[in-house]
């Protein structure tokens, strides 16, 4: 692989992660209490830490 490729994948992670980051805030905010009536707190945090061990076991793979 050449360096473009991790440049790419360093750059699609660290997007991923922003965006994961911005769902979990968006779902513990009291404000959206409304939205997001069958999901605490907790549950928010545990699918975010799922969907990052996800992301990061997809990354560890295409990397090789």
């Amino acid at each position: 692989m050449g360096n473009c490729s991790f440049y790419i994948l360093e750059t699609v992670t660290y997007v991923c992660m922003f965006l994961l980051s911005v769902c979990l805030r968006v779902q513990i905010n009291p404000q959206n209490k409304s939205e997001f009536t069958g999901i605490g707190p907790e549950r928010a945090f545990a699918d975010f830490i799922f969907a990052h061990v996800i992301l990061h076991l997809v990354v560890i793979n295409f990397i090789g």
